[in-house]
């Protein structure tokens, strides 16, 4: 298999992303206080 350094960073980049981690809980936080309810406007905005 050919590896290209884009694939190779693009393949890893979700070993870092833990569901419900930081970003998550920074998207909740930014919803609540931005006054929209829940904040369950941000799973159609983040996964277009």
């Amino acid at each position: 298999m050919k590896e290209f350094f884009v694939e190779k960073y693009y393949r890893n980049s979700k070993l870092t992303e833990v569901g419900e981690g930081t970003s998550e809980v920074e998207k909740r936080v930014t919803a609540r206080t931005t006054g929209v309810k829940g904040g369950d406007w941000w799973p159609e905005v983040t996964h277009q």
